[in-house]
C-alpha cells in the first residue's frame, strides 16, 4: 500500500516538474478561452410565409367629347398570403460577452398576390361597375443591421432594421356589367414599379452545432405609395384608370445559416 502511494507522489511530483520546465522554456501555451459562438461570417438559406396587403385608390373616368359622361373613384384593400424562400451573408461580433451587433446582405422570391376589387352600381348605360387590382410582388434584396442579446451562449434574441428593394407587378382593371347581363371589360391598367421600403424585425438565433445555426425571424416592411394612369381613345369617347398603391408585407422566415466561427 505504501510503495502505491510513493510510486503516485513520484508520479504527481515528475508530472509537475515537466509541466514547470516547459512552462520557463516557453514551450507550454495555456489553453485560451472559447471563442464566442457568433463572432464572423455567416451565409445561409431560408424558407417561410409571407402576407401582403395593398391600401388601393382606383379613379375611373369616361369623357364624351369634352365633357366627363362617367368618373367614379373608390378605395379599398387588396390582399393575399404566399411563400418565399430566400439567400443571405452577413457579419456579426459579440461583446462584453452577451451583446451582439451585426450586418447582412439578402434576396428574396416571394410567390405573393394581393388581389382586391369593389362593385358599385352605375345610373348609366351599365348596371355595375367592377374596379379589380392584383398586385404581386415576385422578389426583393437588401440590408439590414442586427442587435441582439445572448441568453446563453448559443442562443441569441435579436431586433433588426433594414431597407427592402421590392418589384411589384400591378394590373388594374374597370370592368361593366350590361342591362344584358354580360361583363365587358372597359380598361387595363398594367404597370410595374421596384419600390424602397422600411423593415423591422424581431428573431431568435440558436446554434445547432458548432457552425450551424437555426434563425427564427418576423419582418414587416411597408412602402410609400405610387400610381401609374392610362387612357384609351374610341370614337368620340376617351376613357382613363388612374391606379395608386400602397403596399405593406408581413414575413416569417426559418433560416439556416453556416458560421465561419
Amino acid at each position: 500500500m505504501n510503495k502505491k502511494i510513493l510510486l503516485a507522489c513520484i508520479a504527481v511530483v515528475f508530472s509537475f516538474g515537466v509541466a514547470t520546465s516547459s512552462l520557463a522554456s516557453g514551450v507550454y501555451v495555456a489553453p485560451s478561452s472559447a471563442k464566442p459562438y457568433f463572432n464572423g461570417a455567416y451565409i445561409g438559406v431560408g424558407g417561410g410565409v409571407v402576407q401582403g396587403l395593398s391600401d388601393v385608390e382606383s379613379a375611373y373616368k369616361q369623357c364624351h367629347y369634352t365633357s366627363v359622361y362617367l368618373y367614379s373613384t373608390h378605395d379599398f384593400k387588396s390582399g393575399g398570403y404566399g411563400f418565399n424562400a430566400n439567400i443571405f451573408a452577413g457579419y456579426g461580433k459579440t461583446f462584453r460577452s452577451s451583446y451582439y451587433l451585426g450586418g447582412e446582405l439578402f434576396a428574396n422570391y416571394l410567390s405573393l398576390k394581393m388581389k382586391g376589387s369593389h362593385d358599385y352600381y352605375v345610373i348609366g348605360p351599365w348596371d355595375d361597375l367592377t374596379m379589380s387590382t392584383e398586385v404581386k410582388n415576385p422578389y426583393s434584396f437588401g440590408g439590414d443591421a442586427r442587435a441582439g442579446y445572448l441568453v446563453s451562449p448559443r442562443t441569441m434574441l435579436y431586433v433588426l432594421f433594414g431597407l427592402d428593394y421590392a418589384r411589384f407587378n400591378v394590373k388594374s382593371e374597370a370592368q361593366a356589367k350590361g342591362w344584358d347581363s354580360l361583363s365587358y371589360k372597359l380598361i387595363t391598367n398594367e404597370f410595374n414599379k421596384w419600390q424602397l421600403g422600411l423593415m423591422p424585425g424581431i428573431g431568435m438565433e440558436v446554434g445547432l452545432r458548432d457552425h450551424v445555426s437555426l434563425r427564427t425571424q418576423y419582418t414587416y416592411t411597408f412602402y410609400s405609395s405610387f400610381n401609374h394612369d392610362v387612357s384609351l381613345k374610341a370614337d368620340l369617347a376617351t376613357v382613363n384608370l388612374k391606379t395608386k398603391v400602397k403596399p405593406q408585407r408581413s414575413k416569417f422566415t426559418i433560416m439556416l445559416s453556416y458560421l465561419f466561427n
